[in-house]
């Protein structure tokens, strides 16, 4: 998917591809993320969220829609990058603020001290998978298309808990992929290993957003696995 055309693929990720470009050139010439100033760090923070959202919505709708860039960048649309922003903060509702109440009954039962990586590590696993299961919901936001939190929950039932099993592969891949690239990186020149680091960001970016389109055709709108 990412590499079919990578002519249209590298235009549709411009956005993202300049912000990686511009918020590395701001940490190198700033001495670190210590030394941006606090106003430029803002700034960067927000143009990197609407880079972000250009971008998904514009892949969604390549993959989903057959809609493809007509320029060097892909369309600006705006009402659909709101409503995908909506999504984003629903989900983040939903499992954000469960998993820290659980950890902080937790703690308060226990004790900071006696809180464990066992139940920590279960939550995060329950939180992956109930993240993978409602992800339906951004790739039907990009499409314009209504998409309520059960009928994704319904829509995935299918899968399940393969959806953890995609999710732990897709980090599995990063992770087997990303620090021996990274490692490798470290000692190379720092041009070398920014344009490197962008690579990694970029790539893993457009795998985590395809995983979320193919989730959305196949079981939401019940197109073929090709």
């Amino acid at each position: 998917m990412i590499f079919s055309d990578i002519g249209v693929t590298l235009r549709i990720s411009a956005p993202l591809l300049a912000m990686f470009l511009a918020q590395g050139i701001a940490f190198v010439l700033s001495g670190g993320a210590a030394g941006l100033p606090r106003g430029l760090e803002i700034l960067l923070d927000i143009l990197n969220l609407i880079a972000s959202l250009w971008v998904a919505v514009a892949w969604h709708r390549y993959v989903l829609l057959a809609q493809y860039p007509e320029g060097l960048v892909p369309e600006f649309r705006g009402g659909e990058m709101i409503a995908y922003f909506g999504k984003t903060l629903l989900l983040m509702l939903i499992i954000v603020l469960p998993f820290l109440a659980v950890f902080a009954l937790g703690m308060a039962l226990s004790g900071a001290e006696r809180v464990i990586a066992v139940p920590v590590i279960v939550m995060v696993l329950v939180a992956i998978w109930v993240m993978m299961r409602l992800s339906v919901l951004l790739p039907a936001a990009a499409v314009g298309r209504r998409l309520s939190v059960a009928e994704a929950w319904q829509a995935t039932r299918p899968i399940s808990f393969g959806v953890l099993g995609l999710a732990l592969l897709i980090i599995l891949v990063s992770a087997l992929v990303g620090a021996p690239v990274l490692l490798v990186l470290g000692g190379a020149p720092m041009i070398v290993a920014f344009a490197g680091l962008i690579v990694v960001q970029w790539f893993f970016t457009l795998l985590w957003l395809s995983a979320m389109t193919t989730l959305f055709g196949v079981f939401v709108e019940g197109r073929a696995l090709d």
